[in-house]
């Protein structure tokens, strides 16, 4: 059985939340250059698919991901904090990104208890509190958006070490139920439906890996209640990055299956080089998966909260892409076909997007 240096616990094996190690929630000074923690929800009804919330701490080396040597992502300062609140309505996306705003040295948290919060003059911009059940609250500094929603968190699953040239980057992820209400310029939105809950830690490190070429992160709600998290990376050249590559299928009861083995990858990019149409096959110990994925084209409505902040759809590398999924399961002679939708992110390296464009 593999087990991570990074947290406690098996790799690719579900754990119950409630027993898992409390270590692994901590946000750890001096220990990592990153962390963070950060919600993907795949929601019932069509108001609101899709939702990422989130914070990150700290920094990376931003070279891994862009053909620049210089400029804001190589050169982020060692207390970065980065917040996200980005839902996206059946009209499109309203995203508060508020990069490179708000000083990281404001971010509390509690001893001995998952707490995190922080405030900016006075007002709270997040606070994530309690496990396995989680209270969670963002807000932009404006008051125009906020969502607050408390989530049930059910199965963790540790992921292997993925490594890249100058970042070595841990994580794991977890399925469970939110339930909420967002409110934007007034409006109230129910929220309802599953949240992957995730916690990445990064070091950075010189570890000989190829030049990055992309990762494509898939968490995936099911028709009959299951979810799959699906994790694909790939170096410059097209080479799959070992323990980059991988598929997870987490069972209502929470029992993981991982798949090891990716048969077949395709993609085609829309016109802002965001994903449109993908394909995966997963084929490894009798069973056989196929993925089908189709992007919704909803527009960015709003992005804002500093002057890093883009404004286009098209400059908004990791836009909360929401996407629907047919998938069909083959094994001992049955077939299984399932639908459903979920929030992809893809980060791809800039020269990496010429060329496939």
């Amino acid at each position: 059985m593999r087990t991570s240096p990074h947290f406690v616990g098996p790799i690719a094996t579900g754990i119950p939340a409630a027993e898992m190690a409390l270590s692994n929630l901590a946000i750890e000074d001096g220990l990592y250059d990153y962390e963070g923690n950060w919600f993907f929800c795949a929601l019932d009804g069509p108001r609101t698919p899709v939702m990422r919330i989130g914070f990150g701490r700290g920094r990376f080396a931003g070279t891994d991901y862009t053909a620049q040597t210089d400029g804001p992502l190589a050169e982020m300062p060692a207390g970065f904090l980065a917040v996200h609140v980005e839902v996206v309505t059946d009209e499109g996306a309203v995203c508060y990104v508020p990069a490179g705003a708000f000083d990281p040295n404001g971010v509390k948290m509690a001893k001995g208890r998952h707490e995190v919060e922080y405030l900016h003059e006075g007002k709270r911009i997040f606070r994530l509190a309690g496990w396995p059940r989680i209270d969670c609250d963002f807000r932009s500094a404006d008051g125009e958006l906020t969502v607050t929603a408390q989530v049930d968190v059910e199965t963790v699953v540790i992921f292997p070490d993925t490594l890249l040239p100058n970042n070595r980057f841990a994580m794991w992820g977890s399925v469970g139920k939110l339930n909420g209400e967002c409110v934007y310029r007034g409006e109230r939105m129910a929220l309802k439906g599953s949240a992957f809950f995730d916690h990445p830690r990064i070091r950075i490190e010189r570890t000989g890996a190829a030049k990055f070429g992309f990762y494509l992160y898939q968490p995936i709600r099911l028709s009959d209640g299951s979810h799959i998290i699906s994790y694909v990376t790939e170096d410059f050249a097209g080479n799959r990055v070992a323990d980059g590559v991988f598929v997870m299928w987490i069972s209502p009861e929470g029992k993981v299956r991982t798949l090891w083995n990716l048969e077949a990858f395709e993609m085609k990019l829309d016109g802002d080089r965001h994903l449109e149409t993908w394909r995966t096959v997963w084929d490894e110990a009798g069973v056989r998966m196929e993925i089908r994925a189709k992007a919704r084209p909803l527009p960015l409505l709003r992005a804002w909260g500093s002057p890093m902040t883009v404004r286009t759809r098209a400059e908004y590398r990791v836009f909360p892409l929401p996407f629907d999924v047919e998938v069909k399961v083959s094994e001992g002679g049955k077939e299984r076909r399932l639908s459903g939708h979920g929030l992809s992110e893809m980060i791809p390296h800039p020269g990496l997007v010429k060329r496939m464009a």
